[in-house]
């Protein structure tokens, strides 16, 4: 359990929260969290204005959970006109929605207690707007979680499928791979082995569509919710990056840098060789351009090591990425060849 809290986004986050408040100064941390608070009240009170957090959860999983049933159906039945293998696509639809409908009676089991603890869960949106991204992405998750595995299904089946038909594309023209010379070799085979070679590459080769179709069609779902939680990761990341002092100072006239320094010659004094010099600070225009060398922003220590396009090209790879948030910076592909 205590693995898995630490897997979170929410855990993520407080551990970058503690952060900027230590590397920050006591001015930029207090604006910081009197704008981030005050943000969060805000979304806070909307949210407990369309009732119990906890219903609207359940409302949306199940809107969740049906839809990802229909996206089953819709596979089932050969989409566009795709001839998929009938005896591989039964198997698939039993397989996952079995494991959809599992999911969604433990959500309704837990549902009383989801519905208990959403209301003091949401009074974190009295700690700001950040810890709500932050609990939203961790729900995303939780919802989507049965995706995620069928991501995850999928993606093994697609790895061996590709692997076993390149070892047995070899083996079929007569050649072996040496792994202490690290190159392909010719090889005589017995006809025995050619025989089951190439039987198994015929099987292989013909479930290749449907392993290949379902493969993209969850590679694209954990692409899209992937894409939602490194949103927000970026946007609680944002807030605390953010300099608000600045931005208030600007606001309030107070604001200033060396591009809005005015200097004065006021005389000099010939004896002493010396020449005074007014210098007459002014309200700069624009606040945003030299706030990073002005009021240094705030940087974690541990970013996200694969941004989305990053991510998006081990998905065409076949890479299996195992895990779940963004923010999960160890080791967050796991590659290999084929």
């Amino acid at each position: 359990l205590g693995m898995g809290l630490r897997r979170t986004a929410l855990y993520y986050h407080f551990n970058e929260w503690n952060e900027c408040v230590q590397q920050k100064g006591a001015n930029a941390v207090k604006w910081t969290l009197l704008v981030d608070i005050c943000l969060g009240v805000a979304v806070l009170s909307l949210i407990l204005c369309f009732g119990n957090p906890g219903t609207r959860f359940m409302e949306f999983a199940e809107i969740v959970v049906d839809s990802l049933l229909r996206l089953l159906q819709t596979l089932r039945g050969n989409p566009i006109g795709l001839k998929l293998n009938g005896s591989l696509n039964e198997f698939f639809f039993s397989c996952f929605s079995y494991q959809v409908d599992l999911w969604w009676m433990f959500l309704i089991i837990l549902s009383p207690a989801i519905q208990f603890l959403f209301v003091p869960l949401s009074m974190l949106g009295l700690l700001g707007l950040s810890f709500q991204a932050a609990m939203l992405s961790d729900l995303i998750v939780l919802i989507s979680l049965h995706a995620h595995c069928f991501y995850i299904y999928v993606a093994v089946l697609y790895r061996i499928e590709v692997g076993g038909i390149g070892s047995l594309y070899r083996t079929v023209l007569g050649k072996k791979r040496n792994v202490l010379r690290d190159r392909v070799e010719a090889h005589d085979y017995m006809n025995r082995q050619l025989f089951l070679a190439t039987l198994s590459f015929t099987v292989l080769l013909f479930l290749l569509p449907t392993i290949l179709f379902y493969y993209i069609v969850f590679a694209t779902l954990r692409f899209a919710i992937y894409c939602v939680s490194y949103g927000l990761m970026t946007l609680r990341r944002t807030i605390l990056s953010f300099p608000f002092d600045a931005m208030i100072r600007w606001l309030r006239g107070t604001y200033t840098n060396l591009d809005s320094l005015e200097l004065y010659n006021i005389g000099a004094i010939a004896k002493e060789n010396v020449t005074i010099t007014y210098v007459a600070p002014r309200a700069a225009t624009f606040w945003f351009r030299d706030t990073n060398s002005d009021y240094p922003r705030w940087t974690p220590k541990h970013r996200a090591t694969i941004t989305i396009g990053q991510f998006f090209m081990s998905l065409i790879k076949g890479e299996l990425i195992a895990f779940i948030q963004p923010d999960e910076w160890n080791e967050p592909v796991v590659s290999g060849s084929c």
